[in-house]
């Protein structure tokens, strides 16, 4: 704050003008920094018209906010296909009764999912059902 007041004491309303490009500068450079919130993926991607039911194992998790997710392996006409499964925030799966103990790598689970418009092999989790039972998501 010692450089901003000496900056603006120094020129008068010249150093003002500086002052406040320069904070709108820094604050547009925030709004505008990519970041967990803006790489978050917007469920109109989803074509939540169709529904497929996958039946795999969980390959790998990520258990975070904004959302959870999971790669899912399934078999498809005898070869290995690999999806991505988007799943609700955190608070949202405990609510419904998913934890990471269901979703762990290794575990087999059968998920009623509806796919992405445009990304091959990404889906959105509707349902999920494991060894404790049906969770519905969406």
């Amino acid at each position: 704050m010692r450089i901003v007041s000496e900056v603006v004491r120094g020129r008068g309303r010249a150093g003002r003008v500086v002052l406040l490009a320069t904070m709108v500068a820094w604050a547009a450079a925030d709004v505008l920094r990519p970041s967990a919130a803006h790489a978050h993926h917007a469920w109109n991607e989803i074509d939540t018209a169709r529904t497929l039911t996958l039946t795999g194992v969980v390959k790998s998790v990520k258990w975070e906010n904004p959302h959870a997710s999971l790669v899912l392996e399934t078999v498809e006409g005898g070869a290995r296909v690999d999806w991505t499964v988007m799943m609700s925030g955190l608070a949202r799966m405990q609510q419904r009764g998913v934890d990471q103990a269901m979703v762990a790598v290794g575990k087999p689970l059968v998920v009623v999912a509806s796919p992405a418009r445009d990304e091959p092999h990404v889906v959105r989790a509707n349902r999920i059902h494991g060894d404790d039972g049906d969770h519905v998501l969406y």
